[in-house]
């Protein structure tokens, strides 16, 4: 469990933490159907930074959750979201890659794209890097 700024409390859905135990990276459950939002925490002081929120874009919202931070911290794979806008309809998730600091992002593997078949049971698991940091299990 997380608070936020306001004191409200977050539900954490995943939190990787770097090898170099200095940052941990975490999203939570969602508000009001959506999510996506990724935060890192400086294990040292504590203070926390909003890297990544829900987008809109055009037709949809895009969201990011599961990050999993690679062992040298450069990266994280994590899961992209995204949801029709006007019905909240799942319409697909993917595998995604980016900088630790969340420029970069890339899909690289379909996870879901089926609504029927949709389930918060695939966004219960985060990606997990090999130790060497090239390759990537889901």
């Amino acid at each position: 469990m997380q608070w936020d700024e306001d004191g409200d409390k977050e539900q954490i859905m995943s939190i990787s933490c770097s090898a170099a135990n200095d940052y941990a990276y975490y999203s939570h459950y969602p508000h009001q159907g959506i999510y996506g939002n990724i935060y890192r925490v400086n294990l040292d002081t504590g203070g926390r930074d909003y890297l990544l929120g829900v987008e809109e874009t055009g037709t949809t919202y895009e969201g990011y959750i599961c990050p999993a931070v690679s062992p040298d911290g450069s990266k994280l794979a994590g899961l992209h979201v995204t949801w029709e806008r006007n019905t909240l309809q799942f319409l697909a998730s993917h595998l995604c890659v980016m900088n630790a600091d969340t420029t970069g992002r890339n899909d690289i593997a379909l996870v879901n794209d089926d609504p029927v078949a949709y389930s918060w049971s695939m966004m219960l698991s985060q990606p997990s890097w090999s130790i060497s940091g090239g390759r990537i299990a889901y």
